[in-house]
């Protein structure tokens, strides 16, 4: 029996519909209400999941959820 493994092609779009579905700094601070130099800060020190393309940052809506459902229970501590 023959594999099924999807095709290059079939990946290419997979990978181009999830970075059209990318986060700005400014969207994802928007929907989680919190502000932008917080975002940074976290960038900064590693703390949340991003991509660095170039000069831009991009956030994975999905590595965002994850990141998110880890932290749900968990307590903040606040930063300094």
């Amino acid at each position: 029996m023959k594999a099924m493994f999807p095709s290059k092609k079939a990946i290419q779009k997979v990978i181009v519909a999830e970075m059209e579905n990318f986060l700005t700094v400014d969207e994802l601070s928007e929907r989680l209400k919190v502000s932008k130099v917080w975002l940074y800060k976290l960038v900064r020190e590693k703390r949340i999941p991003f991509y660095h393309i170039e000069k831009c940052i991009r956030f994975s809506p999905s590595d965002i959820q994850n990141w998110l459902e880890e932290r749900r229970n968990k307590e903040w501590r606040r930063d300094k």
